[in-house]
């Protein structure tokens, strides 16, 4: 999973978008451990208030868990 969080900060729109849809896809297969990641690795990425991709790549990882 660390290796995915890399990929949601990617600057490419195609490598976050496919990190985020194997993040929804995961979160399906094991969801408590999933949840922990994203409370404790991808939620504090939207506070990098200067860095926007990795913002889109939190919202993205967001939108396809929901």
């Amino acid at each position: 999973m660390p290796h995915l969080l890399r990929y949601l900060e990617d600057n490419y729109t195609g490598i976050r978008h496919m990190s985020a849809r194997c993040i929804g896809m995961m979160s399906r297969l094991a969801t408590p451990d999933v949840m922990l990641f994203i409370i404790e690795k991808v939620l504090p990425m939207f506070e990098a208030t200067d860095n926007e991709t990795c913002r889109q790549g939190a919202s993205e990882a967001i939108a396809s868990i929901l």
